[in-house]
């Protein structure tokens, strides 16, 4: 049974680590693989360089293959170089933003203390945005530019030199597979069905012509199949293996299974490809497992970040032409960027920060409330309540004992968190010495506080 029906298997691990060794093994990348490349980590190319190289005399390009990259590659780099752009704006965005609605609230004359606060808040974040930047940085001035010399392009020459296919034969021969496509297309036959749209919109051309050919982009994946077809047909060739980042399911076997699960290749792909040569085996990787079965079956030196950054990025593939050719590329990078900047906000603004100098003395004076240097354990009304007897210059009477001083710090701590109505006498007093002193260095008189919001490590109103 398992001959009759091996298209619908997946190869064991022998079978697959023989074809790794085999001299009659080619290894066929697609556009998208190739494209990728600029947007891993600097390791993850030198891991998949390395690797590719070992296999370099085994390594097949389509024609069609090495047509999408160059047709692309400029593109991809325009829109790997804008993220960083798109970073720089957003950050600066949210510099803007803070400082000007703070001065649309108004409070320098109104609530001087509650504006300080705020100052130091945007201040804060502003330290934040810059250090981003800075760390940023390096990423910018190493990402290729359109005018630069581009490294990736180099070793892909290196790599792929005299392993390239040879172009369609004539016009007649893609028109010909275009109708074919049609109807394979209708049938929902593997690959490129998924595409069949391509073109439709009205920002992109549905055909381009290069060599005097004219290429109907919705039948890039069948060009890219047909051309591999033939190769496969060639005496030589017993075992083909195909990497792609395109995850579509014209192009694998996909169950829903608690979550969409990448059997194998799909099935009607390796009946055709079997029917039309005599190969004995057909698989396909993603880069990541290319990646990883390189390091299984090579030996090579693949580390595990760069077989995680490889399976990250191909979940964001970059197709041949995307039919969202915007000028902002899809933000994953900013969308990340984004979340991470406002959970520091979000944390930034859960509490006043205490500067060293005020710890220090808050530290000295007030040995049973110490604030810890290492994490804001102390929540935004405690710090606001330390800093204010710290402002107060309480004298040394006043601290007779540790005890007599935690005695009143939890008392006054209480009556701040009251309500106004329920203060005591020792809140009393301290509004009357707060009478005397200069208003930036006095709490709101009535600062009603509950106990879930004084608990709580959330704001009280998230910052969007």
């Amino acid at each position: 049974m398992k001959t009759i029906f091996e298209s619908f298997l997946v190869p064991s691990t022998d079978s697959l680590k023989s074809a790794w060794s085999s001299s009659n093994t080619i290894f066929v990348f697609d556009t998208n693989v190739f494209l990728n490349l600029y947007g891993y980590e600097d390791q993850t190319r030198i891991d998949f360089f390395n690797t590719a190289l070992k296999l370099k005399e085994k390594i097949w390009i389509p024609h069609h293959v090495g047509l999408e990259y160059h047709r692309n590659r400029l593109k991809v780099i325009k829109n790997e170089k804008k993220v960083f752009r798109d970073i720089n704006a957003f950050l600066d965005k949210i510099n803007t933003s803070i400082n000007s609605e703070l001065n649309k609230l108004g409070l320098s004359k109104k609530f001087p203390e509650i504006n300080n606060h705020l100052q130091e808040l945007a201040a804060d974040i502003k330290l934040h945005i810059d250090t981003t930047k800075n760390k940023i940085s390096p990423w910018d001035i190493k990402q290729a530019d359109v005018r630069s010399n581009d490294n990736i392009l180099e070793s892909l020459d290196e790599l792929t030199h005299d392993r390239i296919g040879s172009p369609p034969e004539n016009q007649e021969w893609l028109d010909n597979l275009y109708e074919e496509g049609k109807v394979r297309y209708a049938e929902k036959t593997p690959p490129g069905f998924e595409d069949r749209t391509k073109g439709d919109s009205e920002k992109e051309a549905p055909t381009f012509t290069h060599g005097q050919l004219k290429y109907e982009r919705a039948f890039g994946d069948l060009i890219i199949w047909k051309q591999l077809l033939s190769k496969a047909a060639s005496v030589e060739v017993k075992r083909v293996i195909f990497i792609t980042d395109d995850a579509k399911k014209d192009w694998w076997s996909i169950i829903d299974s608690a979550g969409e699960k990448i059997i194998g290749p799909h099935e009607s792909l390796k009946s055709e490809i079997c029917r039309m040569s005599n190969i004995e085996l057909f698989h396909m990787y993603s880069t990541s497992d290319f990646l990883r079965d390189g390091k299984l079956f090579l030996n090579a030196e693949i580390l595990d970040s760069s077989i995680s950054d490889a399976y990250e990025k191909s979940e964001h593939t970059i197709e041949e032409e995307d039919d969202n050719d915007q000028d902002s590329p899809s933000s994953d990078y900013t969308d990340e960027l984004r979340d991470k900047i406002l959970q520091m906000i979000r944390k930034t603004a859960r509490s006043y920060e205490v500067n060293s100098n005020q710890k220090s003395s808050v530290n000295s004076a007030f040995p049973t409330a110490k604030i810890n240097t290492h994490n804001n354990s102390y929540s935004s009304y405690q710090k606001r309540f330390l800093q204010h007897k710290l402002s107060r210059n309480v004298p040394e009477s006043e601290s007779t004992s540790e005890e007599a001083v935690k005695q009143k710090d939890a008392q006054q701590f209480d009556d701040l968190r009251a309500p106004s109505s329920n203060r005591s006498a020792s809140q009393s007093d301290l509004n009357q010495h707060n009478s005397n002193k200069p208003m930036n260095t006095m709490l709101p008189p009535s600062l009603d506080v509950t106990d879930d919001e004084l608990d709580s490590d959330e704001p009280k109103t998230p910052l969007s």
